[in-house]
C-alpha cells in the first residue's frame, strides 16, 4: 500500500491494496500489531508529555478494569536490563509494556481523537489496548495518518484519481485535495525524530535506506500479520504480511521469523530504494513555529515523572529544545538503599541496578588498602536511606593495579541488535576494545542479532574487559 508524502497539495495520490479482512480484537480476531503506538506517541506530545518521560520495562503488568483486567506483556516476553526506559527507547524497541503504562496515564479516548484526525475512520472502542493495536484498521487508515506526519500535520483526503482528460486534452475532471492540520507541525516533526530512531538503531533496521526515514513496526500476537509503516519528506509507503483468506500464523519463512522488523521492512526497503533512486535524499526540517506544550512539576519546572499527581502538574509552552530535560524527583518511587560495602562492585552493582531498581549507579576507584581489590569500601547515600530510585548512588571501591585509575563505562544493553550495529555502538560509541563476537543458534531472534551478552547491560565495566555479545548466525 502505498501513497505519496503529501508536501504539495497536488502530489496527492494512492493506490490502494487488495481487500484487508479486519475485526475488532474483544471478538479475538485480527490486530495490526504496534503501528498504533504511533497514535499513542502524537497524543502524548500534543498533550505536554514529554518523550524523555520514564516507565519501568518490564512485565507482565496487570491493570484493573471494569469487567475484565487487562494483562500485558512485551512480544515474546522479552525483557529489558534496565528499571526505566523512556518513551523515546521505548517506541525504538516496541515495548508495550512502556506504552500500556503510558496509556493508563494519557487515556484511550485522546488517543481515539488523535487517530481520527490523522485519518483513522474505523469505529475504534475507547480501551487502553488501542495502544498495542487491538483495533480495527487498514493499511490504507495506516498510509493517510503517516502521510499526515510526514507532510507536517497537515492530513490531506486519499484519492486514486487526480484527473481526467479527454481524447483531446480537455479536463473532465480535476481532483482537489481535501486538507485539515490534524496535529501541530512541530509535533509531527517530533514523531519523526523518533520514528527515526526505529530505523536507524531499533526494531526497524533492516528498512534502512541510507536516506533520512522514519518508521514503525509491527507484529500481531502469534505472528499472523506483520507491518512496517515508514515515510520519507517525498513518499510513505505501508507493508503488510499476512494471509487475506483467514488468521494463520507464518512463523519462520526461509530460515527468518516473520515479524514487522523482518520481511515487511525488507520489502519496504526494496520498494523504496527502486521509487526513490532519481530523487535526491533530503531530510525533514524542523518548522519554523516550533513552540511546544509540555508538562512540568509546577514547583520545580523540572518534567513531570509517573508519579506526579495531575494537580501538581503545570502546562507550559517552550521553544523546541529548550524545554526541560530532566525529571522531577518528586512524588518518584522511594526504597530503602541496600547496605553493600564489604560487596565485590560488580555484585553491589548488579544488586543495586537489576535486583533493587535503582537507576543510577557510580562506581568510582578509590585506593582502600583496608579492603581486597575490586571491593566497596563506602557508598553515598548510605545504606539504609530511603530515597527516590532516580537518586545518583556512588559506590568507592579499592582498584586493584597500580597507577591512574581506569576509565570505567556503563554497559549498554545490545540484546535484540544486529551483531555489527551493536559492535559498533561498544567499540566506537563506548571505547571498549576487547568485544567478542560469538555465533549461538537461536531460532526466537533473526539471523545476526544479538539474543544474549555477557556482562548484562547496565554493568560497569572498564574498556579492556572482556564483553561478549552471542548472535544468531
Amino acid at each position: 500500500m502505498v501513497t505519496q508524502g503529501q508536501r504539495q497539495p497536488d502530489g496527492e495520490a494512492a493506490v490502494v491494496s487488495p481487500p484487508y479482512e479486519y475485526n475488532l480484537v474483544t471478538q479475538g480476531q485480527r490486530q495490526p500489531g504496534s503501528v498504533p503506538k504511533v497514535f499513542v506517541l502524537a497524543a502524548a506530545l500534543e498533550a505536554g508529555y514529554h518523550p524523555l518521560l520514564t516507565f519501568p520495562p518490564n512485565g507482565p503488568l496487570t491493570f484493573e478494569m471494569p469487567g475484565e483486567d487487562w494483562e500485558v506483556d512485551n512480544y515474546g516476553g522479552t525483557s529489558y536490563n534496565t528499571p526505566e526506559m523512556t518513551i523515546v527507547e521505548g517506541t525504538a524497541r516496541s515495548v508495550n509494556v512502556v506504552y500500556a503504562q503510558l496509556v493508563m496515564h494519557l487515556g484511550a479516548e485522546k488517543v481515539i481523537e488523535v487517530a481520527k484526525k490523522m485519518g483513522v475512520t474505523s469505529p475504534w472502542e475507547p480501551h487502553p489496548s488501542v495502544a498495542l493495536g487491538a483495533l480495527d484498521i487498514s493499511p490504507l487508515e495506516v498510509a493517510v495518518a503517516f502521510s499526515t506526519l510526514a507532510n507536517y500535520g497537515v492530513r490531506n483526503e486519499p484519492t486514486a484519481i487526480l484527473k481526467v482528460v479527454d481524447r483531446d486534452g480537455q479536463v473532465l475532471y480535476e481532483h482537489r485535495p481535501q486538507s485539515a492540520q490534524a496535529i501541530s507541525a512541530i509535533n509531527a516533526y517530533r514523531v519523526t525524530e523518533v520514528l527515526k530512531g526505529v530505523i536507524q538503531h531499533g526494531t526497524g533496521g533492516r528498512a534502512n535506506i541510507g536516506r533520512p526515514a522514519a518508521g514503525k513496526t509491527g507484529t500481531s500476537q502469534e505472528e499472523a500479520d506483520a507491518w512496517f509503516a515508514g515515510y520519507t519528506p517525498d513518499l510513505t509507503t505501508v507493508v503488510w504480511i499476512g494471509y487475506p483468506e483467514e488468521r494463520r500464523r507464518m512463523g519462520v519463512i526461509r530460515g527468518t521469523r516473520v515479524q514487522g522488523g523482518s520481511f515487511p521492512a525488507m520489502i519496504w526497503r526494496t520498494f523504496m530504494a527502486g521509487a526513490l533512486q532519481d530523487k535526491p535524499a533530503t531530510d525533514f526540517v524542523k518548522p519554523e513555529e516550533d513552540v511546544i506544550p509540555v508538562l512540568v512539576d509546577k514547583e520545580n519546572s523540572k518534567l513531570i515523572n509517573r508519579f506526579t499527581p495531575p494537580e501538581e502538574m503545570e502546562l507550559r509552552h517552550y521553544r523546541y529544545g529548550g524545554e526541560p530535560q530532566e525529571q522531577s524527583e518528586r512524588f518518584m518511587e522511594k526504597k530503602t538503599l541496600p547496605d553493600v560495602v564489604g560487596m565485590p562492585w560488580e555484585q553491589a552493582n548488579h544488586l543495586l541496578l537489576m535486583m533493587e531498581g535503582f537507576q543510577d549507579v557510580e562506581l568510582v576507584p578509590e585506593p582502600n588498602p583496608a579492603v581486597q581489590a575490586g571491593v566497596v569500601h563506602r557508598q553515598e547515600p548510605a545504606g539504609g536511606s530511603d530515597i527516590p530510585t532516580s537518586t545518583k548512588i556512588k559506590l568507592f571501591y579499592n582498584q586493584a593495579q597500580e597507577g591512574p585509575p581506569q576509565p570505567v563505562v556503563t554497559l549498554p544493553d545490545v540484546v535484540g541488535m544486529p551483531w555489527d550495529q551493536a559492535n559498533h555502538i561498544l567499540v566506537v560509541g563506548n571505547g571498549l576494545v576487547n568485544v567478542k563476537k560469538i555465533a549461538e543458534p537461536n531460532p526466537a531472534v533473526l539471523a545476526g542479532v544479538v539474543h544474549r551478552q555477557e556482562p548484562a547491560g547496565g554493568w560497569r565495566v572498564t574498556l579492556d574487559q572482556e564483553v561478549r555479545i552471542y548472535y544468531n548466525p
